[in-house]
Protein backbone atom coordinates (compact mmCIF):
# COMPACT_ATOMS: atom_id res chain seq x y z
CA UNK A 1 0.00 0.00 0.00
CA UNK A 2 1.47 3.58 -0.96
CA UNK A 3 -0.77 6.07 1.17
CA UNK A 4 1.11 9.19 -0.07
CA UNK A 5 1.23 7.78 -3.72
CA UNK A 6 4.95 7.92 -4.00
CA UNK A 7 5.40 4.97 -5.47
CA UNK A 8 4.50 5.17 -9.41
CA UNK A 9 5.81 1.70 -10.18
CA UNK A 10 2.84 -1.23 -10.45
CA UNK A 11 2.74 -4.28 -8.34
CA UNK A 12 3.48 -7.46 -9.62
CA UNK A 13 0.98 -9.68 -7.51
CA UNK A 14 -2.54 -8.48 -6.45
CA UNK A 15 -3.47 -10.40 -3.04
CA UNK A 16 -7.45 -11.19 -3.63
CA UNK A 17 -10.55 -11.08 -0.76
CA UNK A 18 -9.55 -14.71 0.09
CA UNK A 19 -5.47 -14.09 0.89
CA UNK A 20 -3.13 -15.79 -0.88
CA UNK A 21 -5.31 -18.12 -2.23
CA UNK A 22 -6.72 -15.40 -4.50
CA UNK A 23 -3.07 -14.22 -5.57
CA UNK A 24 -2.03 -13.46 -8.84
CA UNK A 25 0.31 -12.06 -11.05
CA UNK A 26 -0.89 -8.58 -11.92
CA UNK A 27 -0.26 -8.64 -15.55
CA UNK A 28 -1.57 -11.01 -17.72
CA UNK A 29 -1.53 -11.90 -21.78
CA UNK A 30 -4.15 -13.19 -24.35
CA UNK A 31 -3.08 -14.36 -27.59
CA UNK A 32 -5.87 -13.63 -30.57
CA UNK A 33 -5.70 -14.48 -34.32
CA UNK A 34 -4.47 -11.82 -35.92
CA UNK A 35 -6.59 -12.84 -39.25
CA UNK A 36 -9.80 -13.26 -37.88
CA UNK A 37 -12.93 -10.75 -37.83
CA UNK A 38 -12.65 -9.59 -34.49
CA UNK A 39 -8.65 -8.53 -34.69
CA UNK A 40 -8.93 -5.01 -36.32
CA UNK A 41 -11.80 -4.07 -33.64
CA UNK A 42 -9.33 -5.20 -30.48
CA UNK A 43 -6.48 -3.14 -32.26
CA UNK A 44 -8.45 -0.06 -32.41
CA UNK A 45 -10.78 -0.36 -29.52
CA UNK A 46 -7.80 -2.12 -27.19
CA UNK A 47 -10.27 -4.14 -25.71
CA UNK A 48 -11.51 -8.14 -26.58
CA UNK A 49 -13.94 -10.13 -25.01
CA UNK A 50 -11.72 -12.60 -22.51
CA UNK A 51 -11.81 -16.29 -23.40
CA UNK A 52 -8.65 -17.51 -22.03
CA UNK A 53 -5.48 -15.91 -20.72
CA UNK A 54 -1.96 -16.73 -19.06
CA UNK A 55 0.56 -15.09 -17.09
CA UNK A 56 3.71 -15.90 -19.45
CA UNK A 57 4.34 -13.78 -22.04
CA UNK A 58 5.95 -15.99 -25.39
CA UNK A 59 7.88 -14.06 -27.96
CA UNK A 60 5.92 -16.08 -30.76
CA UNK A 61 2.41 -17.39 -31.82
CA UNK A 62 4.10 -20.75 -32.19
CA UNK A 63 5.27 -20.85 -28.34
CA UNK A 64 1.87 -19.21 -27.12
CA UNK A 65 0.26 -22.04 -30.03
CA UNK A 66 2.34 -24.64 -28.37
CA UNK A 67 2.05 -23.75 -24.55
CA UNK A 68 -1.76 -23.56 -24.94
CA UNK A 69 -1.91 -26.58 -27.23
CA UNK A 70 -4.18 -24.71 -29.79
CA UNK A 71 -4.54 -26.23 -33.25
CA UNK A 72 -3.63 -24.00 -36.58
CA UNK A 73 -2.77 -25.04 -39.98
CA UNK A 74 -2.33 -22.32 -42.26
CA UNK A 75 -5.25 -22.51 -44.62
CA UNK A 76 -7.21 -25.18 -42.86
CA UNK A 77 -10.30 -23.45 -41.82
CA UNK A 78 -10.93 -25.64 -39.14
CA UNK A 79 -8.00 -23.92 -37.33
CA UNK A 80 -8.79 -22.17 -34.10
CA UNK A 81 -5.97 -19.49 -33.81
CA UNK A 82 -2.53 -17.97 -35.32
CA UNK A 83 -2.33 -16.53 -31.74
CA UNK A 84 -0.14 -13.98 -33.15
CA UNK A 85 -2.09 -10.70 -31.84
CA UNK A 86 -1.21 -10.47 -28.23
CA UNK A 87 -2.71 -8.44 -25.48
CA UNK A 88 -1.98 -7.83 -21.79
CA UNK A 89 -4.05 -6.23 -19.43
CA UNK A 90 -4.13 -5.46 -15.48
CA UNK A 91 -5.22 -8.60 -13.58
CA UNK A 92 -7.25 -5.92 -11.14
CA UNK A 93 -10.00 -5.57 -13.20
CA UNK A 94 -10.52 -9.76 -12.52
CA UNK A 95 -10.91 -8.78 -8.90
CA UNK A 96 -13.54 -6.03 -9.30
CA UNK A 97 -15.30 -8.48 -11.78
CA UNK A 98 -15.30 -10.95 -8.82
CA UNK A 99 -13.38 -14.32 -11.01
CA UNK A 100 -11.20 -15.18 -8.53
Amino acid sequence: MDPWGLCKKKPDFYVGPHGPDSTMPSAAYRYMNSTDRYAAEAISSKSAPLSYFGYTKYKTGHEARDAYQIFYEKGNPKSWSDARLLGDFDTLQLYNNGIP
